[in-house]
């Protein structure tokens, strides 16, 4: 059905004038307006994260915004975790390196490994690393304070450096759930402190304190004269995070503002006088039913998938004033203008961009581009190996996590019980060739 208003005909595919009938309305683009922020300079104790304090924020809102980046910080959190941690001893090392190792059946161990729930633990670990640059967490003594009774992860967002002493040393951290807000001063209501630990000297410093339960570590690797607070390998590529974020709402905004039209129908008004000798005197109601009806028949013409391909006749007449051809009828069709995929290309750019700098191969997210600069990305064996690098990769998470349980072990004495060394391995599933007659085999990193 075709709608008549102003003398323009709308109906689901094409859109109808008639030349000097009706005239028509101009419209108005829409204002957008720009959030701003009010930025606020700390003046307590703590160092600033970004000159304004908040560039975890900035962090934070890419790495939710952003789907690559979100889910690769994911997946290096993941592999770096693999099945999670558990206790052996070293019965032998082999020659070449390989360690013979067998599981250790204490109730005790065992029992803090659990409570201590460091599946999760590790996996945050490994995500504040990669997405924040660092991160931090705390031990928690017994009453006796003769054992360490648990592993605390500390949400890096929320965790401030104290300035450094004469000496160089940081001697505590900040916390506060909302530094936009709260980071003026030091405020016992809004802000904690926890007495830090010297780095690399965990274990001498923990057994030196006389007292307190909770001791805040700090993991972190200083470089490119970052005293404080080492930016995470994926800002290195941030603009090219700020296209793979804008792409989406583009094409979303473009498809909600596109006018997808197939057909403009143009009549002409001589059309209408030659076809009816009363056009000029006849009533105006009279005039939108003829109108409307010969609208209603050319559209359902041109319309529905059985009407492709059909061609439609009308006549012409010279105009006598100008001389030229003026067709009664005129179709034409507009040209799909997102067809194209544009500004695609530059996504799949930005997102191979954004895991180069991570050093994740596209190939392990799924971003082989047949036919492209990566194309061979494609193909298993090229993502069980892309995994295998990955893992490898992945050895500083690994080994962070358990220099913690290091700590614990001596701490706690358990180092003690055992005629040979006692450690603690991540076990992780690899992926196999088929010839092997499996899938994968569980490994001990």
């Amino acid at each position: 059905m075709v709608q008549l208003v102003d003398g323009i005909g709308y109906s689901s595919k094409a859109v109808f004038m008639s030349e000097g009938m009706y005239g028509g309305t101009d419209g108005k683009s829409e204002a957008v307006t720009l959030p701003t922020q009010d930025d606020k300079l700390t003046q307590g104790p703590w160092a600033l994260w970004g000159k304004d304090n908040k560039l975890p924020l900035t962090y934070a809102d890419h790495i939710e915004n952003c789907g690559v980046l979100s889910a690769a910080l994911d997946a290096k959190a993941r592999i770096a975790t693999g099945k999670g941690v558990q206790p052996f001893t070293i019965e032998n090392i082999l020659p070449d390196g390989t360690e013979e190792l067998k599981w250790v059946n204490d109730a005790e161990i065992n029992e803090w490994l659990e409570e201590n729930q460091l599946f999760d633990t590790h996996l945050d670990f490994s995500f504040d690393k990669n997405g924040y640059g660092w991160r931090c967490g705390s031990y928690m003594l017994n009453v006796k304070r003769d054992k360490i009774n648990r592993i605390h992860r500390k949400d890096v967002y929320e965790c401030r450096l104290q300035k450094k002493s004469n000496a160089g040393i940081i001697k505590s951290i900040y916390m506060c759930a909302d530094w936009a807000n709260n980071s003026i001063g030091f405020n016992k209501n809004e802000h904690i402190q926890l007495p830090a630990l010297m780095e690399g000297f965990e274990l001498h410093d923990l057994k030196g304190r006389s007292g307190g339960f909770e001791f805040a570590f700090i993991d972190r690797k200083r470089r490119n004269g970052r005293q404080y607070y080492p930016m995470p390998l994926w800002y290195a590529a941030q603009e090219w995070v700020k296209l793979a974020r804008s792409v989406p709402g583009h094409k979303n905004t473009q498809f909600k503002r596109q006018i997808q039209l197939q057909y403009v129908v143009t009549i002409s008004q001589k059309y209408w006088e030659n076809l009816y000798q009363n056009w000029g005197t006849m009533e105006i109601e009279k005039k939108m039913e003829i109108v409307n009806a010969k609208y209603d028949e050319i559209d359902s013409w041109l319309s529905g998938s059985g009407n492709a391909y059909k061609s439609l006749f009308c006549f012409s007449y010279v105009d006598p004033v100008t001389g030229k051809e003026v067709k009664d009828i005129q179709v034409e069709a507009i040209d799909d203008k997102v067809k194209d995929g544009k500004l695609l290309p530059d996504s799949a750019a930005a997102n191979s961009e954004i895991l180069f700098a991570l050093m994740v191969n596209p190939a392990l997210m799924g971003a082989g581009q047949p036919g492209g600069p990566y194309s061979s990305n494609a193909g298993g064996s090229n993502v069980r190996e892309s995994y295998l690098v990955q893992m490898m990769l992945l050895e500083e998470e690994r080994k962070m996590n358990l220099t913690h349980l290091n700590t614990v072990k001596r701490y706690n004495g358990w180092d003690k019980r055992f005629n040979k060394p006692l450690v603690f391995r991540i076990q992780s599933g690899l992926l196999t060739t088929l010839d092997t007659g499996k899938s994968t085999k569980n490994e001990m990193l």
